[in-house]
């Protein structure tokens, strides 16, 4: 079973100095993680719970490469840094930056984990290096690399369709289609803070 990758953060953004990552196939509790998700959300839930779910599920589906999830993340630490975070934490943030829209719902219903969701993408800031352990025993699934997923499950008409490409038509079909498509997802991804 791959193992999560632990990444030190270049420019830190105190308390944040490591992100792991790690990706599932074959997800089959989406829906029991969604509720679990929005339970460990409120004030009322136990602190094992929120440390457990306290990681940034991405559906894999809509993520084009390796540096659209990065972008992301280094804009919700430049968010995070100017104490100017539009969510209620720096996972949800995260969510908020891999989307082209200003509306948060849509941001965590169209990037996070959903009933239908069969891929997973998790993403975690933390103040350590063991900080990645622990989420093996929270989705069931096949663990794999990250990049078995990125950009090979993408859902590349859906991604067009949320991102307004689709007025492109051929031009993005395709395997250079597709690196055209991730090319204009990352710029907006790390123009959105200076858009809106």
């Amino acid at each position: 079973m791959p193992s999560t990758e632990t990444h030190t953060l270049p420019h830190p953004s105190p308390p944040f100095t490591h992100l792991h990552l790690t990706a599932f196939r074959g997800v089959s509790n989406a829906s029991a993680l969604r509720a679990r998700l929005i339970a460990a959300a409120s004030e009322s839930a136990a602190a094992d719970e929120k440390r457990a779910m306290d990681w940034c599920f991405v559906d894999g589906r809509m993520v084009t490469s390796r540096e659209h999830l990065l972008l992301a993340v280094q804009q919700a630490l430049i968010a995070h840094g100017n104490s100017a975070l539009r969510t209620r934490g720096i996972h949800g943030e995260i969510l908020f930056c891999l989307s082209p829209s200003a509306n948060i719902t849509d941001s965590l219903r169209n990037f996070g984990v959903n009933e239908s969701t069969s891929t997973l993408v998790l993403m975690r800031l933390s103040s350590s290096p063991d900080g990645g352990e622990g989420v093996a025993s929270v989705v069931e699934g096949d663990q794999v690399s990250v990049d078995e997923v990125l950009g090979r499950e993408t859902d590349w008409p859906k991604v067009r369709k949320l991102y307004k490409l689709n007025a492109l038509g051929k031009r993005l079909e395709g395997e250079q289609g597709q690196k055209e498509v991730d090319r204009l997802v990352c710029t907006t991804v790390a123009m959105k803070s200076v858009a809106s």
